[in-house]
């Protein structure tokens, strides 16, 4: 197994353990914890590839990907039924999931042949579509919709710029240029999480 797909899985089983904890206090079975683990590991990456034309999509593809989120489901799902979690645990574990899948993501668009500002696209939405979904259905308005939020798209584009500035731009290696920008992402969005470091917002009308 290459650096690449390690990075891969471990993205894979950290956006699953998000949709654990998101589903903590929700009253759901180990059945609708685990659909929601799955959901939120792949809905970024089964978006990404429809848009792309690259189907069957990865998952399907390559069946270990899926154990890894139910393993990872599982594990997390009897973990927290006996450690309580603090409070602020989902917004670090979510912040390493986006800045892994952004550079999923990223890769991807590069590898097949896309222009640098599509390949940064297509890390954003492989960063933030499965925390979308997994809020969406656990009945929070989303992360990266909402006013509280710090620098989370902003933080998987800009790692996603990184890591293709030095692939392509400097010629950096892959696995080089990939801890870079994960390293970027993640920094940024915990920075901000630390700091309440956000983008100006439009004045309201009064």
């Amino acid at each position: 197994m290459n650096v690449s797909s390690v990075i891969e899985h471990f993205a894979i089983g950290t956006c699953a353990l998000t949709g654990v904890l998101a589903a903590r206090g929700k009253g759901l079975d180990l059945f609708g914890v685990l659909v929601l683990a799955v959901v939120t590991a792949f809905g970024g990456g089964t978006l990404r590839d429809i848009l792309v034309g690259d189907v069957p999509v990865a998952w399907l593809k390559d069946p270990s990907f899926l154990y890894t989120a139910l393993v990872a489901g599982l594990v997390s799902f009897f973990i927290t039924r006996v450690w309580q979690p603090p409070a602020r645990l989902l917004d670090i574990v979510d912040a390493f999931s986006l800045a892994l899948f952004s550079m999923v993501g990223a890769r991807k668009g590069l590898a097949l042949g896309f222009a640098s500002s599509v390949a940064v696209m297509l890390g954003v939405m492989t960063g933030v579509a499965g925390g979308i979904v997994r809020d969406a259905l656990v009945g929070r308005v989303p992360v990266v919709f909402r006013r509280d939020t710090y620098f989370y798209a902003t933080a998987a584009a800009t790692g996603s710029v990184v890591y293709a500035v030095l692939l392509r731009g400097a010629g950096w290696g892959i696995n080089q240029a990939e801890f870079c920008g994960i390293a970027t992402c993640l920094g940024l969005r915990l920075a901000a999480l630390r700091w309440r470091l956000a983008l100006p917002t439009m004045d309201r009308t009064p």
